[in-house]
């Protein structure tokens, strides 16, 4: 994955949530750079519009997703 490119459909998802788009661009580039990695690796368009919303869901948030090595409960500080 060269340069963060944000791809059309995460773009739009988070032009509907500032919020989320102000965090996701807060994020450090190596974590963007594994999210945008994550996104395009998806096989399935079903899978890939999962992640979006869940990249966004958790960027609101604060949270980055596709934590290596953490549950979703570890992500959101529930643990």
């Amino acid at each position: 994955m060269d340069g963060l490119v944000v791809p059309d459909d995460l773009a739009a998802a988070l032009a509907a949530d500032q919020a989320a788009a102000r965090e996701f661009e807060a994020f450090p580039a190596s974590v963007r750079k594994q999210i945008l990695w994550w996104l395009a690796s998806a096989k399935r368009p079903q899978t890939r519009a999962k992640r979006v919303a869940e990249t966004v869901g958790l960027a609101a948030r604060g949270i980055r997703a596709n934590e290596q090595g953490r549950t979703q409960e570890d992500r959101e500080g529930r643990r």
